[in-house]
């Protein structure tokens, strides 16, 4: 893949993809060549989150406006890190009186725009690649306080493992969260179905309704049934 061909696929200008590439290059995932880069990873590694969050956008944001049905003016909500969870802060933003934890800086900056809304950050490790925080100072932020849903996105979602990951700080993060709530929806579009990720998440016990943009795999309806999961696309 060409610096020039990347830029114009994701609607940047050059000069970033050649930084993007340089701090890929660094992680061991990609081998940067004259104009250009090879991709060395294997299939579990993610892009950086400034280049998920241009992918399926179309699909992330219907699920995000689907998902805010949930929602009702003066609920506290945890969201999560990622592509479609930056979605889905942008979606929050039309509500009044929430009040909002999240530990992805983006929907952070999203939802700090609006007065009505309380926004809560957290200390702990923050990673460059996936624009959020994690760590023990996160896990131990989230378990003093409790909220109303958890609304989270993942790598993947698997009939065997339920929703994963392949960040594994992102795990202990995704779990806290999940306790601590009386609610919690999945977003996942169905690009995402049927793959495996390396570190299994929530079980789908955990799982009370799945957003998606179209109607899942008939194998995950029956699954999604047989554990009272709501679905919703």
């Amino acid at each position: 893949m060409t610096v020039k061909d990347m830029a114009k696929q994701i609607h940047v200008s050059e000069p970033t993809v050649r930084r993007a590439f340089r701090e890929l290059e660094k992680e061991g995932l990609i081998y940067r060549n004259h104009g250009g880069a090879s991709y060395l990873a294997d299939k579990h590694n993610q892009w950086p989150l400034a280049y998920r969050s241009r992918s399926h956008l179309k699909e992330k944001t219907y699920i995000a406006q689907l998902a805010a049905a949930y929602v009702n003016d003066g609920d506290y909500i945890f969201l999560d890190s990622g592509s479609t969870c930056y979605c889905m802060a942008k979606e929050l933003t039309n509500f009044h009186n929430l009040r909002v934890l999240s530990h992805g800086h983006p929907a952070i900056h999203v939802l700090s725009k609006n007065e009505n809304i309380i926004v809560e950050c957290m200390g702990g490790t923050y990673s460059p690649k996936h624009d959020a925080t994690f760590g023990y100072e996160a896990i131990d932020f989230i378990q003093k306080r409790h909220a109303k849903l958890f609304i989270t996105s993942g790598y993947c979602l698997n009939m065997q493992y339920g929703s994963m990951e392949t960040f594994e700080e992102e795990v202990p993060v995704k779990k806290t969260f999940c306790e601590n709530a009386d609610k919690t929806i999945l977003l996942m579009d169905t690009s995402k179905y049927g793959q495996v990720g390396y570190f299994q998440t929530l079980n789908f016990d955990q799982i009370d309704v799945i957003v998606s943009d179209q109607k899942p795999p008939e194998e995950f309806i029956h699954h999604f049934e047989a554990f009272n999961i709501e679905y919703v696309y």
